[in-house]
């Protein structure tokens, strides 16, 4: 590790002392925390106080959820890129910190339910099929919902 230290250093002091550097970086963060998580919560909202599958499909759901997916890509690649320069600028403080990995932790299980329900919403076809996955959608969405405030309020927590 000290080898990696020494390689990040530069880094770890322009961060560290560069204001400008340093508010970018978290601009970058919390702007794909808004872009990717705002998309990722309307998303799951949409689904869970939608009347049913019916409803659902009726009022484009399938392709609202097609399209929100792109988006919440994108916020998730801002969240990680500028995640990972702020880790690599206090490696000893985010590593060392269970509230670190408690939100890391929180983050698969957010990446692995994105690909569930992604995977559910996909090449929906009809009506039945839509119905037979309802269950499992409000269910990924409520998790989605609820990881994503998780993930929030742990990186208060990680930041004060």
């Amino acid at each position: 590790m000290e080898y990696f230290d020494q390689l990040i250093a530069p880094w770890a002091r322009w961060y560290g002392e560069s204001t400008a550097v340093s508010n970018a970086v978290v601009m970058v963060h919390l702007a794909g925390l808004l872009w990717g998580g705002g998309r990722a919560v309307t998303a799951d909202l949409f689904v869970l106080r939608s009347a049913g599958p019916e409803r659902f499909r009726e009022q484009s759901g399938v392709e609202f959820l097609a399209a929100s997916h792109r988006q919440i890509l994108a916020g998730l690649a801002a969240i990680v890129v500028s995640g990972v320069a702020m880790v690599l600028a206090d490696r000893a403080h985010y590593f060392g910190t269970p509230v670190y990995w408690i939100k890391m932790s929180a983050v698969g299980l957010l990446l692995v339910n994105g690909a569930v329900l992604t995977r559910l919403h996909r090449g929906l076809g009809g009506e039945v099929e839509l119905r037979g996955r309802w269950d499992r959608i409000r269910l990924s969405s409520a998790a989605s919902l609820l990881l994503w405030f998780v993930i929030l309020g742990l990186g208060v927590w990680l930041g004060s």
